[in-house]
């Protein structure tokens, strides 16, 4: 575990996405004109303090300039706990807060997380008959009406019920990550990021996703020996600090992070109006 290193909170930055959010939760004010989603957005860690979620039990991540991510129960604290997953660094608190965030993003999907994931153990057990809906609902939960579409185009009802359930029948006897995704990514439409999906409600505690934004921002290749190694880094990770969390929290957790950078694109000077205001 890292020693605990003091933060340097000059040059922090938020991304507009994550702005906008705040600004829904807390109230507060921002600056003039819109904000791209995008965008980074400087933060004064003082005037700012109750946009980013002070009075609140989870404020909102945000990142220094050296790309730690933190909140603003860091600020004050003189060397809080950073965890590391691979090169990527977060407080603690940035890590419970995010997972937080992502929890209420995703709950607006409509699709309830934890009845999914009973349903993906009774599916992972056997049960054929469930297979296609547990899939149809695992790509509305991922936003992936044109994946679903994509795997209606190539395969009719039927026949889709019985790669799939083929698929899981394998991953129940899979001896690794990387053996448990070649299944699913065989089935077409699918792909590492939806087939990570499927096997994340299959099985939590073991699996979790892989898609675009981690694999750009950590550097896990969208393959299964990239899948493979992800899983085994979360797995460390899990262990290094001790945590509670299941594989695909800590994933969540991760990601909400994760897009901040991603998803954020520093300021140019056109930018100006995105600043909060002085």
């Amino acid at each position: 575990m890292a020693p605990p290193t003091a933060l340097d909170l000059q040059g922090c930055w938020i991304n507009g996405r994550t702005l906008r959010l705040a600004v829904r939760e807390t109230g507060a004010s921002r600056s003039r004109g819109d904000v791209c989603v995008r965008a980074r957005v400087a933060i004064d860690l003082r005037r700012d303090a109750r946009l980013l979620g002070a009075d609140l039990r989870h404020p909102f991540p945000f990142s220094t300039a050296q790309g730690v991510m933190a909140t603003v129960r860091d600020v004050g604290v003189a060397a809080p706990q950073i965890h590391e997953f691979d090169q990527f660094r977060f407080t603690a608190s940035a890590f419970q807060s995010s997972l937080h965030w992502v929890q209420a993003e995703d709950a607006r999907t409509g699709i309830d997380a934890q009845a999914l994931e009973a349903l993906g153990r009774e599916v992972l057990a056997g049960a054929p008959d469930k297979a296609y809906g547990f899939s149809g609902q695992v790509c509305k939960w991922g936003r992936g009406e044109r994946v679903w579409g994509n795997l209606a185009r190539h395969y009719t009802a039927d026949t889709l019920a019985l790669h799939l359930c083929e698929w899981f029948a394998r991953v129940a006897q899979a001896r690794n990550a990387s053996e448990a995704i070649e299944g699913g990514i065989a089935i077409k439409g699918l792909h590492v990021s939806f087939a990570s999906k499927h096997l994340r409600f299959l099985a939590p505690d073991r699996y979790a996703v892989l898609d675009e934004v981690l694999s750009e921002g950590l550097g896990f290749a969208l393959n299964p020996a990239g899948y493979g190694f992800f899983m085994r880094t979360l797995q460390a990770f899990k262990r290094r600090y001790a945590l509670a969390h299941t594989l695909a929290q800590i994933e969540w957790a991760l990601f909400g992070l994760v897009r901040q950078s991603v998803r954020g694109q520093p300021m140019t000077a056109h930018d100006g109006a995105a600043r909060l205001a002085a």
